[in-house]
């Protein structure tokens, strides 16, 4: 894959980040960069990959893209034919083929640039044509399949040498044309169908216990009468889907679920887990199982061999993001489980999975199964399943319901003895930094932060404590103690040096934190980085370090700045309909919208409000990032709201400020209090805050005009302007 993607992209970082996210995405291998990354930008990363790759390809020539039979696909690939075809500019072709029923059920959005070609029904001379030239035979019968240009070659070619009468169906003449085979070479075609599309001699010489050459000639002799295709690489396909339908179709149950087991036990490479998954599956899956394996012994074996590489196949799957077939895959696990034990092990993984989905609620009711299974054993079960329920009620969003606090803090606590006793530094320090992410106990957060370093420094270099430290560094600017969280920072940058483990958490918690800290240089030089960082990567990517950049526009007052990085966002959203941006993209958005008022332009603020709102109203998304432009706008109600939705003591740099400007003086005394806290603890931004509001509410009583000496020392003149900025109310 790199070697395809180094010959049409020069620059050797891109290449390495698209050749990672292709063979990612085709299955060759799971992403290291992308397993960090929340889903979203997963998907846009893979997108962005393709996307490149194929604009790359058309740079010189245009390029086709061709994909038969698309009904087939799973939903991931379709969704990614979705986004690739959404828009762009390169010279690319995407054809198609799929049956009638996929445009109504694919779910692909409309628009100038895709559209769907359905193929017209053949009129009586090409019907008559087709037949003649597919059976040699000139018969008015084939009138029959009333233009279907398979139902007429099926028929044609069965229709060829015999006066009896056809079945009706198209399924009934493929039948026919099968039965019409002798007894040999049809069995070699139903054995061929339990491997699948793509199938090779060796493969059905193991299914019917006979002689390779033989089943090799047999095979070219089927080739020859359009019953299979042959590939350049020594296997065989079948001429087209329904044929291998009806063949499977016709094999008795028993038989073929005896040749499902027999393949999967030696006809698959015992590493493949997902086609032995498969097999093993259709051998023991279905209803009929009871009475085809009447040897019990041989039953629950085969069940025990299902179950494995099943769950073999569902972390596979997670590894590589499929997370519905990982889902699927760990449902049939559960369906095949004998006992407690295997119910642990399959609610496990896919608790890992809706995890891995950000379906908080279902993860916690499958990792809650697993651990009730491992009880009901005997067994003590891994720390890894307690440090995955950290991670679910740690993780911004994916809960829809809070969980008990007393439930999950006794499955934390035990979780860490767990992972003490089973010597698995990484779970248990997931498991602390969560409970310490959680505590309001100050004293409690730091022991256990402390525990959390110790860790680290016996553990050694590990990526996965990058965003551990992270957290821990959110943590600290949450209490307002941001020269705490500096330093943590500077902990997890080296480590992200040394390991290459450099996740977006990082990069936005250093920026939080150089922001409260009045540190403007650094937020500079930060954004610098993650800019340098993602300057190949997918649209969703690019928008994060704009972030950085809108708060450096604001703070110094660069008004133009502002609203020109608002603008390349916009432009980014309209040029990209089929990536979802987030809050990164939001608040660059809410800021242009700010600065647009604040220079006078309410078109254009207005306007840039109501993308940035969009954002605002998806899942997990604080609306309180939209006050200041709300109330630079005179939108009193929408700050007011905010003000009632957010706690007094909250983590909240703009409401404050849009409260002042609206003269919301009962609501800005509320906040005060917190705010000095926040400065006592070094955060330069609150602290200056505050003495701003104490100006203001000293000029309100008849004190001088207020000076905002304070922010303007840390060069936060933006940040005064706007204190001073008094809006046109609504």
């Amino acid at each position: 894959v790199r070697a395809r993607v180094d010959r049409v992209i020069a620059d050797p970082a891109e290449a390495e980040r698209v050749a990672d996210a292709l063979a990612h995405s085709a299955g060759l291998r799971a992403s290291d960069a992308l397993r960090s990354m929340p889903v979203p930008d997963r998907t846009d990363e893979i997108t962005n990959a393709w996307r490149r790759y194929l604009a790359s390809l058309a740079r010189d020539r245009p390029v086709i893209v061709w994909i038969e039979d698309v009904h087939w696909a799973d939903p991931q690939l379709v969704a990614l034919i979705d986004r690739l075809t959404l828009s762009g500019t390169a010279p690319l072709l995407f054809v198609a083929t799929a049956r009638p029923e996929f445009a109504q059920q694919s779910g692909l959005r409309p628009t100038g640039q895709r559209f769907f070609v359905d193929l017209e029904p053949l009129g009586p001379a090409d019907s008559l044509r087709l037949a003649t030239l597919a059976g040699g035979v000139d018969d008015p019968i084939t009138g029959r399949a009333e233009g279907n240009p398979l139902y007429i070659i099926e028929l044609a070619r069965a229709r060829a040498g015999r006066d009896d009468a056809l079945p009706m169906t198209l399924r009934g003449v493929i039948g026919a044309r099968l039965d019409d085979l002798p007894d040999q070479q049809r069995r070699l075609l139903q054995a061929a169908s339990i491997v699948g599309e793509r199938f090779t001699a060796p493969d059905v010489a193991l299914l019917v216990a006979a002689d390779l050459g033989d089943v090799r000639a047999s095979l070219d002799q089927l080739v020859d009468l359009v019953y299979l295709r042959a590939g350049g690489d020594g296997a065989y396909r079948f001429h087209h889907g329904l044929m291998r339908d009806v063949a499977y179709g016709q094999f008795p149950i028993a038989d073929r679920l005896r040749l499902h087991a027999r393949y999967a036990r030696a006809g698959v490479d015992p590493d493949d887990n997902e086609r032995r998954a498969h097999h093993l599956w259709e051998a023991v899956g279905g209803p009929d199982a009871a009475w085809v394996w009447e040897d019990a012994a041989e039953r629950t074996a085969l069940r025990r061999e299902a179950h494995t590489s099943l769950l073999a196949s569902a972390r596979a799957n997670g590894e590589a993001f499929l997370l519905d077939a990982a889902m699927q895959r760990g449902r049939r696990a559960l369906e095949l489980a004998d006992g407690a034990p295997d119910r642990a092990a399959a609610h496990q993984v896919m608790g890992e999975a809706y995890l891995a989905a950000v379906a908080g609620d279902e993860a916690l009711e499958h990792l809650n199964a697993a651990l009730v299974a491992y009880r009901e054993a005997g067994l003590t079960p891994s720390a890894q399943v307690h440090a995955a329920v950290a991670d679910v009620i740690g993780r911004p969003g994916g809960l829809r319901k809070a969980p008990d606090p007393a439930v999950i803090d006794a499955l934390l606590n035990e979780g860490v003895g767990l992972a003490r006793a089973q010597q698995d530094v990484l779970s248990e320090a997931r498991i602390l930094t969560a409970i310490a992410d959680r505590t309001t106990d100050r004293e409690r957060s730091d022991a256990l932060f402390g525990e959390v370093a110790r860790l680290i420094d016996q553990a050694g270099d590990r990526p996965e404590f990058t965003e551990i430290l992270a957290t821990q560094a959110g943590h600290e600017l949450f209490a307002g103690r941001p020269h705490r969280s500096k330093e943590v920072l500077e902990r997890a940058r080296a480590l992200a040096v040394r390991t290459g483990a450099r996740t977006d958490i990082l990069f936005f918690q250093m920026a939080s934190t150089a922001f409260a800290v009045g540190d403007l240089a650094d937020l500079d030089a930060s954004t610098a980085e993650y800019e340098a960082a993602v300057a190949s990567a997918g649209p969703h990517n690019r928008q994060h370090p704009r972030r950085g950049r809108a708060l450096l526009a604001l703070a110094r007052g660069d008004w133009r700045t502002g609203r020109r990085i608002a603008r390349e966002v916009a432009t980014e959203m309209d040029e990209h309909p089929e990536t979802v941006f987030c809050f990164a993209a939001g608040l660059a958005l809410a800021h242009g919208a700010t600065a647009a008022a604040i220079s006078g332009d309410l078109v254009e603020a207005r306007e840039l409000l109501e993308r940035a709102k969009k954002i605002a109203a998806l899942p997990n998304v604080p609306e309180a990032f939209l006050a200041a432009a709300y109330a630079t706008l005179g939108m009193r109600g929408d700050v007011q709201r905010i003000d009632e939705r957010v706690g007094p003591d909250a983590l909240s740099q703009w409401l404050p400020i849009a409260l002042v400007q609206l003269g919301e003086w009962a609501r800005v005394e509320r906040r005060l209090p917190g705010l000095e806290r926040r400065g006592t603890g070094g955060d330069a931004l609150s602290d200056a805050t505050a003495a701003a509001i104490r100006e203001a509410l000293a000029a309100r009583d008849g004190g001088p005009r207020p000076a905002h000496a304070a922010l303007r020392a840390i060069g936060y003149v933006g940040i005064s302007e706007l204190f001073s900025f008094r809006p046109r109310v609504e």
